[in-house]
This record gives structure tokens, C-alpha cells and sequence, in this order.
């Protein structure tokens, strides 16, 4: 896995994490809630392009609603649980005697058909438990790292924020949680209706599993961030998106003279992803980035 910050405002950044094809899963099939999610999202689609007049209701209220789900939960949400994938052991010791290079991608290593002995090398995947179990310290583990604008941000800006943020949120997600898992019982009347679905208990039960998610994500996140799990990689291709900003990012807990002001362009949101190999995040970083600028517009137009 690889995190990704994204500079919003000189006061927000938004944060992704991309599962990489080496990323070590904690089992080899998709889970309950993953087919689930996946079924969901193929039913949402169909639902997009029917001609039955409720259901394109339901997806145009159903997207106005979710464009309000603020951006920091969804980030939270592509972080995966810490029981659903493994870590790698660092083999930097054997790799050395060996003389193997590793890749630029802490998850795997450089092959080369012409060294049998580098193809023979894998890295060997070991759980959370299991690094609890064994007292295995952040040096023991290959990092996860984290590419960010060196031009805008600092490795120590990160952490503060995104520590500080994570620790903060698992509260909030796990009390969402709990309310709207309660609240839902209260629809179960509207699933005698013989015309739709119970679509208030839908939402609310995705809602409180959307809260789960985020919960579990900042877990990982306060884990990954607060324990020195991570290895802050400047990345110049998010730089160069931002290479018009002279403006760097101010901590949003420090005192802000200026007026806050939007650093990141939308015409370059997508060919910056596609160069990352990211693409699938362009939805999430449009929505956060028209969040942002709506907080900025209200900010800076109040006396």
C-alpha cells in the first residue's frame, strides 16, 4: 500500500491510500463485506442508466447526499483495516548480502531474468498480531511510504496534521456508527411498502458501515503515523502540479493572517493521477476539492 497527500487549500490537504498490486492480504479471497460493496456498487450503476422513474430519483438523491459526506471520511475509507492485509519484514540485512537492489516500491523487489537468485527473493508478509506477538519495531518492517509536494509540505506538517487528525476521528466515526445503526430499526414500518425499498434504512445502515470503515481506517492511520511506520517520499510529479503556487501550506492550527486561498487546480487533478497510476481517485478528489473551495468561498466572505 502507498499513501498520497494532495495539498486542497493552504490550510487542507487530502490524503489517499492506493493498494498496490504487491500488497499483502490477509486472505486470498474477497471478504463478505467486500462482495457486498462490490455488488452495491453494481447495483448503484444499473440504477444510474434505468428508465424506472424511482430509482433515478434514488441515485440523484442519493449522490446529492454523498456529496456532502465530508472528504476526510472517505479518506479514512480507502485506508485498509489492519486485520485485512500483512506488513513485510524488512530484508534489508539479506538483501545487502546479496547484492540485490530493492525497488523503488517498498512492497516488492527488482527482478532481473538474468540473476536466479533475485527471483528467489520475495519479501515474507507477517500480521498485525503477529508483529504484537514477536515485539517487531517499525525497523523490522518495511515502511509504508508517502508521497507528498515537497514544495508545499514538510514530512513534520504531515504528521502533526494527519496524526493528530486520525486520533481525533476514531471517536467521531465510531460514534456515527453506533447512531446510525440504531436509528435504523426505526424504518423497518416503510419496508411494508410493496412500491420501493426501504431506502431511509438503506442509507442508514450504509452510513453506519461507511463510519465503520472510516473508524477502522483512522485506527490504521494513527498506527501507521504515530508509531513511525512511514517513510515520507517527496514526490515530483504532485509538485509539478503545483508548480504555479508560491504559497506554501499552513498548519490549520495556527494562526492564519491571510485570507485562505485554493491551491489546486482542477484541470490538472486528472492528468496528475493518471501519471500516478492512480486514476480511480480523480471522483474523491474533484468532491474534496469542491468542498474546499465552498469552505474557502464562506471563510473568506464572512466579516
Amino acid at each position: 500500500m502507498k499513501l498520497f497527500v494532495f495539498p486542497l487549500t493552504t490550510t487542507q490537504s487530502v490524503f489517499y491510500c492506493h493498494r498496490t498490486a504487491h500488497t499483502a492480504l490477509a486472505r486470498s479471497k474477497p471478504r463478505l463485506d467486500e462482495k457486498f460493496i462490490q455488488k452495491a456498487a453494481e447495483t448503484w450503476k444499473n440504477w444510474e442508466s434505468s428508465s424506472v422513474t424511482w430509482q433515478k430519483k434514488t441515485v440523484q438523491a442519493g449522490n446529492y447526499f454523498l456529496e456532502k459526506i465530508p472528504y476526510n471520511e472517505w479518506s479514512f475509507r480507502s485506508v485498509p483495516s489492519m486485520s485485512t492485509i500483512h506488513r513485510r519484514k524488512d530484508l534489508s540485512a539479506a538483501i545487502s548480502s546479496l547484492s540485490l537492489t530493492p525497488s523503488t516500491s517498498p512492497d516488492t523487489l527488482i527482478t532481473s531474468s538474468s540473476s536466479p537468485e533475485v527471483q528467489l527473493v520475495t519479501l515474507p508478509a507477517v500480521s498485525y498480531e503477529a508483529v504484537t506477538v514477536e515485539k517487531l519495531q517499525p525497523t523490522d518492517l518495511v515502511p509504508i511510504p508517502l508521497a507528498y509536494p515537497s514544495s508545499l509540505l514538510t514530512s513534520t506538517q504531515i504528521a502533526n496534521h494527519f496524526g493528530s487528525l486520525a486520533r481525533q476521528s476514531i471517536g467521531l466515526y465510531k460514534k456515527n456508527c453506533l447512531w446510525t445503526l440504531l436509528l435504523s430499526p426505526l424504518t423497518l414500518p416503510l419496508a411494508l411498502l410493496p412500491v420501493m425499498p426501504n431506502l431511509p434504512g438503506i442509507y442508514l445502515l450504509f452510513r453506519s458501515f461507511a463510519n465503520f470503515k472510516a473508524m477502522q481506517g483512522a485506527q490504521h492511520l494513527d498506527y501507521l503515523i504515530n508509531d513511525n511506520h512511514v517513510d515520507y517520499c517527496p514526490e515530483p510529479i504532485i509538485d509539478r502540479s503545483y508548480q504555479n503556487q508560491k504559497q506554501a501550506v499552513t498548519n490549520s492550527n495556527e494562526a492564519v493572517k491571510e485570507k485562505e486561498s485554493v491551491l489546486l487546480d482542477v484541470d490538472t487533478i486528472d492528468p496528475m493521477l493518471e501519471e500516478l497510476g492512480i486514476p480511480e481517485f480523480s471522483p474523491e478528489l474533484h468532491r474534496a476539492l469542491r468542498q474546499a473551495i465552498e469552505s474557502v468561498t464562506k471563510l473568506n466572505s464572512s466579516p
